[in-house]
């Protein structure tokens, strides 16, 4: 049972529900989410302005392949 955001990334990567570069990728993100959540008032809404528009491909990708893999199960 994984106990972080990040890890369930993780988990999911090393069961080959995602790939390894998105779960790599997804852990990233969870760690910009625990620093949203939890440290506000030092955030670099430079940087996070950035990743939110440079790097949503990885949302989509995550949602694909889950598709693709929901796909496969049915």
């Amino acid at each position: 049972m994984p106990s972080s955001y990040a890890e369930v990334f993780a988990v999911l990567g090393e069961a080959g529900v995602i790939d390894a570069r998105l779960a790599a990728h997804l852990r990233a993100a969870a760690g910009l989410r625990n620093l949203v959540a939890h440290q506000y008032g030092v955030l670099d809404f430079d940087r996070v302005f950035l990743i939110a528009r440079d790097e949503l491909d990885d949302l989509l990708t995550f949602c694909q392949q889950l598709s693709v893999r929901a796909g496969e199960d049915a």
